[in-house]
């Protein structure tokens, strides 16, 4: 999974994007604007792998209880509705199908 590293290029792209065309906007010298924009580069992408690996994480333990739910339930067969006849309420009481 590349989630950290994604999400930390594209907040840190965006950061260095604002930055120089705010400092653009407002006239700045090159240098402040270039320095600004570096700086927030590197800011965001740390707060952006950060933020990656949260996602990564709740994604993992999200997988894992999702497959423990799912194998563990197909496991225990006394669970289960023996038939499923009775519980369909769509075609119960039609005697014949819609249509023509």
């Amino acid at each position: 999974m590349l989630a950290p590293r994604t999400i930390a290029a594209a907040l840190g792209l965006l950061a260095f994007s604002v930055t120089v065309l705010g400092g653009l906007w407002v006239r700045n010298p090159v240098t402040a604007i270039l320095s600004r924009g570096i700086w927030a580069m590197i800011v965001f992408s740390i707060i952006g792998l950060v933020m990656g690996w949260v996602v990564r994480m709740v994604l993992l333990e999200h997988l894992a209880e999702r497959e423990k739910a799912l194998f563990t339930s197909g496991e225990s067969g006394a669970d289960e509705p023996e038939s499923t006849d009775s519980q369909n309420t769509l075609t119960r009481d039609d005697p014949e199908p819609m249509g023509t």
